[in-house]
Formats: structure tokens, C-alpha cells, sequence
């Protein structure tokens, strides 16, 4: 053992002066915890420790208490896992956080760009000698996240070891590591609630009772679970009204894990907590879970529904085998991505608040940027501030993103005092960000340039806008796959519990600007295609996709989270139904150059006709888009139309807002200048534009895959059994 210290110590040596070469000034030091960490681990017999950022409940967003990965690396992205052994320090992330991995981690650490589980575990197997102990902790793996690692490991001899006292949070390491909040937890009052919790129970219960495998009770880890079920909310996740809990519910009974102490006597009464019958809520301390769930679990004839991507390694392991029902989303999480229409107007109507207070902010920005006096970081709290004067509100649903010139390109980039840029008319700025309300929950992504921006800029927007109406113009019939209807690829980080939560993978633009001919929705859910032509388009001249290192879309919950899991266009989220919240948000970034990306939210709907079960998106987000960006002779006919209508509604529902407010006139101008009817007469018709039989081979090709149909002027169509000329002239 005096060997291994005297190497180990030697290691840090060599680390140290890598250290001392150079280091980025936004870097943090995390020098002397690696090296508690590593002499924590010696004791301990494991070779290397796996850090992932999240908590005991899978969540994407996290308490300070909970932010391991940024105590051990100075990282602070919302995705990324940390591995370390006795002489390297490395941090696995996706594409979206690589900049700032460079920027926030002393050398020390190495970055490796990738977060999937595959590719940790290949570089464990290089690092690691076979028959060695991998420590990790059984909290913050889910079930679905062990058994992946334990695949890719058990090859090499590599044994995966649990433990259970995180080594990180031990007191010789992290010192001060925050506690938890004391504050009360609170229900919603009744004019926002769109179901009573009794009802959710009720309603879970009926489906349990419906489901084939049988089940007598559903654990419940995800904290949006137990938030929404009992219609109660807390301060325990910054940005999220969540707080720590797990409830089991069961045909019979509920009990709820939870701080006690946090609990007022009215919430006790309206969770009728002192008795025991179907309909009570029964009270257990938070940190009795591990022991007072096995009461349940070792009854004679229960089964237990636990949802693998939310469930941690440790509660999972206290269900006996046979007892043990498995499902990536629990009934909860399915019925709460599906709103009634209380709680659809609801998110209406706060998206209409929000508006307010962001088209507040864009004729701020308008009238200060050119004086030279706003930075990004300004500006982010410009916006918290707006949104402050809206009734109801209860702060950012995020971190805001505010970015401007090369800081834009970085997708999820966040200005501090340290690295915010003054925002200049000369360049791009886009700033991404949310609002919570007791009504709902917002995320809208806006673009500017406030004086002439590049041809390449105009273009790279208006493809990026041309996306999202393309999208949002899909039919499509119920129970169809988001991934269906765009080309984004969703890949897979190692907390695979999360998907449907963050950003994660890899999306692809491309802008059909010719008219199609879908076919009509039926009751039968479209088969899935790699490729069907649907609400996606490409850039003709270069011939290429414009990729963009986020995903498409994601759920929103009702006062809850931002991003509300199952609901979204990647290939595990659940199928569409009427009812759910998503949003729509492609963009472009080139590096250290200039990023852009729109981001709308939308509701599913019945078409107008209603006919076939046939469902389409209705966009709530209610702010214009930059005009100053947008070249029309790119745009069709149908997509100027479209612009039109969501321009008329805009003015239709935020003109009142803004006018029937003394001090909101000038905001009221602005609105109805950038919301006047674009012409058609602008549009460059397709007529004047001759394309070549190649492309068009290769274009009619792409339509064959998803059975579309592209409708020529002189009325033949480009599709299955079409015909060709050398001349296509497209309206």
C-alpha cells in the first residue's frame, strides 16, 4: 500500500505541473480534492470512480447539495460524468458543453468529447487492469445506467462496485457542502389546479388495474412525479419547484417519503395524513426509505411497477425479483405529459404573460445596445426582471442563455461577470429562456441582429425559421413518433433516466421550401421511416444539412419542470397525443464565429377538420421573429401564409396586453411594427429557378422513403410512380 501511495503521489506530482504550464482564467483549481479523493478511494480498494451528475431521483437539474461533478471538476454543465483514478481525471460530456469544459476545468483534467456509457466504458477498460474494483454510487445510477456499464465492463473483469456513502460528500472532502433548504413545502391554490389529487389517484389506480402484468403498487422516484400527483411544490432544485420525495402508490394506499418537518398541519389535513384508508396520505421521513419500503415488498402476492430510467440502482435492488414489474415511463409520468384543457389554458394564457415580458426586453435591448451599455449577463437579468412584473410569476425556469458574437455559438453558453461581452448592433445575440408561473411553465428562444447582418447569417435564420415551420405545419395522426416527423438523432448519454429532460444529441436541419402533399392521417399510426420528407428541409445550393448540437424538442410541465419527460422527437420519448406541450427549437452555430436558434412552444391539436384522428401543432409562444433576419425570397408561399396567420393571432392576443397598459405603449408599437403581413409578391417563385435531374433524382428518392408526394406547377408530381422532365417548375 506504501508503494501505491508513494505512485500515486508521484502521479500528482507530474499532474501538478501540468497544472503550473497553463490554465484558462475561468478554470477552477480542484487540485487538492482530487487528491482527498484519490486517498479516500486507496482506503476503499477501488481503482476508479465514476461521478455522473444528477441525484438520487435522476434529475436533470440538481441542487447545490447534489453538484458533485462541479465540486471535483469546476464543470458545471448539465450533463457530464466524471471519472477518476489514481493518476488521470477525466470528464465525459456531450457536444453541447465541450467550449465550456475547456473554459471551467484546470488542466489537470482531461475532456473527452462524447457522454455515452459505451464510451466510458472503453476508456475504463484501457485504464483500468482487469480484475480491478470500479467504485460508484448506487444512488445515482439508475437501473437502466448499471446495466449498461456492467455490459461494456464484465468482458474485461472489471467489477463494478457499489458505494453506498458517496465519496465525494464525504466531510474530508467537500467541507461545506450546502444542506438542504428549510423551507415549507406549498399547494397550488385551486384556481390552478387542473385535477385534484384524489382524482390523479384515482386515475392512476384505473390504469394499474387495466395494465396486463397486474400491479398492486408503482414506486414513484422522478420529483416531478410526486410534485404533480399531490399538486404540491417546493424549493429544493434551483429553477424547479420540486422537493426531495418518493411516494409508493399502491391499490390501497399511499405512502409519501418526505422531510416531515417540512410539512405545514394545513398540508398535513389536505393530504388527510392522519389516517390510513385508500385515500390518505400517509407521512415517512424522507431518509426511511430504504428501510420502510421492504414492508411492502415482502407482502405475500404484490408486484411493484418501477420505471428503470428513474428508479436508482439502490431502491431497485430492494424489490425482490419476482415481485418486480419493469416500464421505461410510469403511469405518472405518461398522464401528466398529457394536459386537460384547464391545464392547456392555463399554459395558454401564461404564454401570453410571458410575451409580454420578452417583447419588453427586445425594446430594451433595441433602444440600449446601441449606446454601448448592455452586456450579455445585463441583459439575461433584464429579463428576470420583466418577467417579475407578471402576475404570478416565480422566477427563471433556467439558467438564461445569452449570448452574442462568438459566445453565440455555443449552444447553452451562460454569461458570468468574468466572460460576458457587450452586445453590439454589429453582431448576432440570441438569448434562451423561461419563466415559471403558478399557471405554467415557459422556454422561448429568440434571435436578433440590430444592424446588417452577413447574407450567410440571413440565410442560416431564415432555414432555421423555415424549419420550424415546416414542423409545425405537420399532420400527423395520433399516437405517431416525434422522431418521425424530424431528422434529429437523439444519442444517448449515459443517464439515459434523463432522456426526454435536456437537450442531448445531435439535430439536423432541412428546409423543404417546395410544397408537398402529405398523405392523409389515418387510425393507424405511420410506420416509422429513417427518412419521410416531413417537416424537414435542406439548403439546396450547398446541398447539405445544417446540424445543431442540441435536440429538437422537449416537454414542458405545468408549474414543474422545463423539461418534462416523455414527451419530445427522439426515438424513446412516447407518441404523440393530443394534449401535450413541446417545443420546436433547431438552430445553427459555427464555431467562434456566430449561433442562432428559434425556439417556439406548441401544443398538439386536432386538425381543423378533425377528421381521421388526425393531430397538428398549435404554437403559444407569442413573440415575433426578427424581420431584420429573415430573407424572404427564400421563404414559399405557404410558409409567408403561415408567418401571416401566427402574426394576426400575435396581434389578436398580446395587442390588448400591451395597449390596455399606459406604460407598455411603445412596446405596443413595436409589436404591431414587427408583426405587419410579410407580401407574397416578395417571394421568388420557384418558376425562375431551373434545377437539374440529379438533384431532383436524389430529392424524388428522399420523398419515395416517406411517401410524399412533391406536386410540380405544371401538375405532375415528384414521387412514387412520377414522372421526370429536365425542367421542374415548383410554386
Amino acid at each position: 500500500m506504501e508503494e501505491a501511495a508513494e505512485t500515486a503521489s508521484a502521479r500528482e506530482q507530474t499532474a501538478g505541473d501540468r497544472a503550473e504550464q497553463y490554465h484558462p482564467p475561468t478554470a477552477v483549481n480542484t487540485t487538492q480534492r482530487l487528491r482527498e479523493l484519490r486517498d479516500v478511494m486507496r482506503r476503499v480498494n477501488i481503482s476508479a470512480y465514476i461521478i455522473p451528475h444528477t441525484d438520487a431521483h435522476l434529475s436533470e437539474y440538481i441542487s447545490e447539495m447534489d453538484a458533485r461533478v462541479a465540486f471535483i471538476s469546476g464543470f458545471t454543465g448539465s450533463s457530464g460524468t466524471a471519472v477518476v483514478t489514481q493518476s488521470k481525471a477525466v470528464l465525459f460530456t456531450d457536444s453541447r458543453y465541450w467550449i465550456q469544459a475547456t473554459r471551467q476545468m484546470y488542466c489537470i483534467w482531461d475532456l473527452v468529447k462524447s457522454h455515452s456509457v459505451q464510451d466510458i466504458s472503453d476508456w475504463l477498460r484501457k485504464e483500468v487492469s482487469g480484475g480491478d474494483r470500479i467504485g460508484f454510487s448506487p444512488f445515482l445510477f439508475s437501473f437502466n445506467t448499471f446495466k449498461d456499464y456492467h455490459n461494456n465492463l464484465a468482458p474485461a473483469n472489471l467489477s463494478l462496485t457499489p458505494i453506498l456513502d458517496d465519496l465525494v460528500e464525504m466531510d474530508e472532502i467537500w467541507r461545506d457542502r450546502p444542506s438542504l433548504s428549510p423551507e415549507k413545502l406549498f399547494r397550488l391554490p385551486d384556481e390552478f389546479i387542473g385535477r385534484s389529487w384524489q382524482s390523479k389517484v384515482e386515475e392512476i389506480r384505473r390504469q394499474m388495474r387495466h395494465d396486463a402484468s397486474k400491479p398492486t403498487a408503482v414506486l414513484l422516484s422522478a420529483l416531478d412525479e410526486t410534485a404533480w400527483l399531490f399538486n404540491l411544490r417546493g424549493n429544493d432544485i434551483p429553477y424547479s419547484p420540486l422537493f426531495f420525495s418518493y411516494t409508493l402508490l399502491s391499490l390501497d394506499q399511499i405512502w409519501l417519503f418526505v422531510n416531515i418537518s417540512r410539512v405545514t398541519n394545513e398540508l398535513k389535513e389536505y393530504l388527510n395524513s392522519s389516517c390510513t384508508s385508500s385515500q390518505c396520505v400517509q407521512l415517512f421521513e424522507y431518509d426511511s426509505v430504504g428501510s420502510k419500503l421492504p414492508e411492502y415488498f415482502n407482502r405475500t402476492g404484490v408486484k411493484v411497477l418501477v420505471s428503470t430510467k428513474y428508479i436508482n440502482k439502490a431502491l431497485y435492488d430492494l424489490i425482490p425479483e419476482g415481485k418486480l414489474l419493469t416500464t421505461d415511463y410510469s403511469p405518472v409520468m405518461k398522464t401528466k405529459a398529457v394536459k386537460n384543457p384547464r391545464e392547456q389554458e392555463a399554459l395558454r394564457i401564461t404564454h401570453v404573460k410571458d410575451a409580454v415580458a420578452v417583447i419588453q426586453l427586445l425594446v430594451w435591448l433595441e433602444k440600449n445596445v446601441p449606446k454601448g451599455t448592455v452586456t450579455e449577463l445585463t441583459a439575461a437579468n433584464y429579463i428576470d426582471q420583466c418577467r417579475r412584473q407578471q402576475e404570478h410569476n416565480r422566477g427563471p425556469s433556467f439558467k438564461t442563455t445569452s449570448a452574442s458574437g462568438p459566445n453565440s455559438a455555443l449552444p447553452h453558453y451562460k454569461p458570468s461577470n468574468r466572460t460576458a461581452r457587450t452586445l453590439t448592433v454589429n453582431e448576432i445575440y440570441f438569448i434562451d429562456s423561461g419563466g415559471q408561473y403558478l399557471s405554467g411553465t415557459t422556454d422561448i428562444t429568440r434571435t436578433v441582429h440590430w444592424g446588417e447582418p452577413t447574407q450567410s447569417q440571413k440565410k442560416a435564420y431564415t432555414q432555421v425559421l423555415m424549419a420550424i415551420i415546416n414542423i409545425s405545419r405537420n399532420n400527423f395522426s395520433a399516437g405517431t413518433n416525434g422522431k418521425i416527423l424530424t431528422k434529429a438523432q437523439e444519442e444517448q448519454g449515459p443517464h439515459a433516466g434523463r432522456a426526454g429532460r435536456g437537450q442531448h444529441g445531435t439535430g439536423t436541419i432541412r428546409v423543404v421550401d417546395l410544397r408537398v402533399e402529405r398523405q392523409p392521417c389515418s387510425d393507424t399510426p405511420p410506420t416509422q421511416t429513417e427518412e419521410n420528407g416531413l417537416g424537414v428541409a435542406m439548403d439546396k445550393e450547398a446541398r447539405k444539412y445544417l446540424r445543431y448540437q442540441h435536440g429538437t424538442g422537449h416537454g414542458l410541465g405545468n408549474y414543474l419542470v422545463v423539461h418534462e419527460a416523455p414527451v419530445g422527437f427522439g426515438s424513446d420519448n412516447i407518441p404523440f397525443q393530443e394534449g401535450m406541450f413541446i417545443s420546436i427549437e433547431p438552430g445553427y452555430y459555427k464555431e467562434n464565429d456566430f449561433g442562432l436558434r428559434i425556439e417556439d412552444i406548441a401544443v398538439i391539436v386536432p386538425t381543423k377538420n378533425g377528421s381521421n384522428n388526425c393531430l397538428t401543432f398549435d404554437i403559444v409562444t407569442m413573440v415575433p421573429y426578427d424581420r431584420n433576419l429573415i430573407n424572404e425570397s427564400l421563404l414559399s408561399t405557404e410558409q409567408i401564409e403561415w408567418l401571416n396567420k401566427r402574426y394576426k393571432k400575435i396581434r389578436e392576443l398580446i395587442g390588448p396586453e400591451l395597449k390596455n397598459r399606459k406604460d407598455l405603449k411603445e412596446e405596443y408599437q413595436w409589436m404591431k411594427n414587427h408583426t405587419e403581413p410579410f407580401h407574397v409578391d416578395n417571394v421568388v417563385r420557384k418558376e425562375d429557378r431551373a434545377f437539374d435531374s440529379e438533384f431532383m433524382d436524389k430529392l424524388s428518392n428522399l420523398f419515395y422513403a416517406g411517401d410524399v408526394l412533391l406536386r410540380l406547377e405544371n401538375g405532375d408530381t415528384v414521387g412514387p410512380g412520377s414522372q421526370r422532365s429536365k425542367r421542374y417548375d415548383v410554386k
